[in-house]
């Protein structure tokens, strides 16, 4: 398992370190190529040594900057540490989630080199598009908040299309809509939709429930805003929001200045499990194209309704389990099902119901596995047309040389 992360930053890191858990739980041998961190959540495997990360790269000296742009492009050390892997650990599967910025291309050109097929799951729009947020395909990235950011994923959308697509053997995406976007760049891939663990107590019941909760980043694409609006229009409903990010102090006032909205900050994983149990509804208001974000399916197994609006593969995944609503991009509109759903016990209870079945069946672990192991067995019997396809595109020597790139 390759993943820029040993320890919990995103969905992607969560699902990784999930999914690890499920593998071994049937008798599978996983090991990862991570960053160190102090605390991991992984500690099987090989772990390189991270320069900066998000929350540091603002404040980091030139030189460090400058050396872990260095390290995004071509990344030597975590190029060694995939070679002593397929050394002493002998993978049937390479599985790669996120790689950028931290560990490079380096690690995936290291297993295409040894033969090992490479599974990639993409949890956004990043071999597309120069922004992983950006569906559009635009070679530029015009989401980062600096210049320099801006052009170090640029050049870091040139090698993955150039170096890093090529040589991928099979392609998960986690939601129909995330394939439909690849599928019109060219790239094929098998839909497995997320999963969640199971939950061993019931739900709670209606009465038990209190207020609709927000949790996530604290940025207007996320729809935070939106759920401020929507607060002023029901000062009946208490609103609890959590999370971090750069409108934290836009929040912070609201808080202060609307008797129904409590903020509580960045919590923990745990923390917001705790939090989406006690909620009446789990808001998720994204006005970007939503992936396959797991804090839906993590509220829907423990049968708190979600609702969103009606973009990417989070529409898909409350639209298709029925266990929330959909609803136009408009505060108006996110005021009124949240009015609804928590006034009628009937309605919550059945979008409540609705979303728990979803979550033991189509969003289970052993759904997840069942599809994931087609995939393994489908990359591990490659084909010589993939190999010729290699060929013409002139990739035979970055595959089989041991040469610097």
């Amino acid at each position: 398992m390759v993943n820029n992360q040993s320890r919990i930053t995103g969905g992607a890191d969560r699902h990784c370190f999930d999914l690890a858990d499920v593998l071994r739980a049937r008798g599978h041998a996983v090991r990862f190529l991570a960053t160190a961190a102090g605390e991991q959540c992984e500690g099987d495997g090989a772990f390189v040594w991270g320069r900066v990360d998000h929350s540091s790269r603002d404040t980091a000296p030139a030189r460090v900057k400058l050396a872990a742009a260095r390290g995004a492009l071509w990344n030597r050390a975590s190029e060694a540490a995939m070679r002593a892997l397929l050394e002493d650990f002998s993978p049937d599967v390479v599985h790669v989630h996120k790689v950028y910025p931290h560990l490079s291309v380096s690690p995936v050109i290291q297993a295409a080199r040894a033969g090992v097929p490479v599974v990639q799951t993409v949890h956004d729009y990043e071999f597309v598009s120069a922004s992983p947020l950006d569906t559009t395909g635009a070679r530029w990235d015009a989401h980062e908040t600096r210049f320099e950011y801006r052009l170090l994923n640029s050049a870091l959308f040139q090698i993955k299309q150039r170096l890093h697509v090529p040589v991928v053997s099979e392609w998960i995406a986690v939601s129909g809509s995330v394939a439909r976007v690849y599928a019109a760049a060219g790239v094929d891939t098998t839909v497995i939709p997320n999963f969640t663990p199971s939950r061993a107590a019931p739900p709670k019941p209606f009465d038990e429930r209190s207020g609709v909760l927000y949790a996530g980043r604290l940025t207007p694409d996320k729809g935070v805003l939106d759920v401020i609006s929507m607060a002023e229009r029901i000062p009946s409903i208490r609103v609890i929001i959590a999370g971090a990010g750069p409108l934290r102090s836009f929040v912070e006032e609201a808080a202060t200045r609307l008797g129904n909205v409590t903020f509580l900050g960045l919590l923990t994983t745990e923390d917001v499990a705790i939090q989406l149990a006690r909620a009446a509804i789990c808001l998720m208001p994204s006005h970007w194209e939503e992936p396959g974000p797991l804090t839906c399916l993590e509220a829907m197994s423990v049968g708190t309704p979600v609702v969103c609006y009606p973009v990417g593969g989070l529409a898909e995944y409350v639209q298709g389990s029925g266990g929330g609503r959909v609803v136009k991009a408009d505060p108006a509109a996110l005021a009124a099902a949240c009015a609804q759903i928590t006034t009628d016990e009937d309605v919550w209870r059945r979008l409540s119901a609705a979303g728990a079945v979803a979550a033991q069946t189509t969003y289970s672990p052993g759904r997840y596995l069942s599809s994931l192991m087609e995939i393994y067995m489908r990359a591990c019997s490659e084909s010589p047309q993939r190999r010729h396809r290699l060929h013409r595109r002139g990739l035979t020597a970055v595959v089989k040389s041991g040469g610097d790139i």
